[in-house]
């Protein structure tokens, strides 16, 4: 075998999507991947090709790919996010050992542009059946620091939730708004940075997936104070994410959360979906995981966020 590491590019979705396919059939995670939402990816404002990624081929096949992604804010540590997957008929340890070595330097030169200064820390994750990755991540000083829940929320047994808010639906004009809101309602959260208007474009309302007709709003004039985002994922039909839930600090103990969430799911029923998914940080001290579960989800799945500090590189 012919191993040869060059940058990743734009051109490569398809072959990036054929990678997750490979390994959603040995270790299923339920997630599946279509060209367009990796094409997005590797389009983030976050991850600027060709720095940013990273192919490695045996031959004109493509075996592995790796991205890092920076943030917006170091407060005061900066947390990239690295990713990679690699196809199962190849996962050797070498190979692991190296994308890890990948990781570390191009995510602090990149990190060198942004905060220098700062110190450093990278965020991996893994789910619950991505064994190999997970003991990859271990052998190379990476430590469990959280774990995120999947749940699905089967759309024909919904329980009666009644509704203590008035909901709008999104539209255009409410753009930035829902951006500052977004941005206030997450910033004690595990993991979370501001949203620029740029990414919150690429992320959510200029994405091929968003679905306005699925994102509701709580207003105080022109001020949202509350919010559901949601978009399709994928290829699995009959199938809508609720992509973002949150709540302004002052907003919350009154039932803006569930009351949205429980809109959303009726209409996307009525438009014909069959499931909803989301994902919650399982120590989320808002207490959501509950909001959620009496909103009819359950948790299906874990994801565990594994961390190395890089600091002084």
């Amino acid at each position: 075998m012919t191993v040869t590491w060059r940058a990743l590019r734009l051109d490569d979705a398809e072959a990036v999507t054929e990678l997750f396919a490979a390994g959603e059939k040995v270790e299923p995670t339920g997630e599946e991947h279509s060209v367009a939402d990796i094409r997005e990816s590797l389009e983030s404002p976050n991850s600027p090709l060709p720095e940013a990624g990273v192919a490695v081929l045996d031959g004109d096949r493509m075996i592995a790919y790796a991205m890092t992604a920076r943030r917006t804010a170091a407060d005061p540590v900066h947390h990239m996010r690295v990713e990679s997957m690699v196809h199962p008929d190849h996962r050797a340890d070498a190979l692991g050992a190296e994308l890890l070595r990948w990781y570390e330097e191009a995510s602090s030169e990149l990190h060198r542009k942004v905060f220098p200064g700062a110190p450093l820390e990278l965020h991996a994750m893994a789910h619950d059946n991505q064994r190999w990755y997970a003991s990859v991540l271990r052998r190379g000083g990476y430590e469990h620091v959280r774990t995120f829940l999947d749940m699905t929320a089967d759309l024909s047994a919904l329980p009666s939730v009644e509704s203590t808010v008035e909901p709008v639906r999104y539209e255009p004009r409410h753009e930035e708004a829902t951006r500052l809101a977004l941005n206030e309602a997450f910033r004690e959260h595990f993991g979370s940075a501001p949203l620029t208007p740029e990414l919150f474009r690429h992320r959510v309302t200029g994405s091929a997936g968003f679905r306005p007709e699925l994102s509701f709003l709580t207003l105080d004039g022109d001020r949202v104070t509350a919010l559901v985002l949601c978009v399709e994922r994928g290829v699995a039909d009959g199938e809508v994410v609720v992509e973002y839930v949150g709540t302004l600090p002052e907003a919350r103990g009154r039932g803006a959360a569930k009351s949205l969430v429980a809109r959303v799911l009726r209409e996307a029923r009525e438009r014909g979906y069959r499931r909803a998914v989301l994902g919650v940080d399982g120590a989320n001290p808002t207490g959501a995981q509950r909001v959620y579960e009496r909103c009819g989800f359950a948790v299906t799945g874990h994801w565990h966020v594994h961390a190395r500090s890089v600091s002084g590189r």
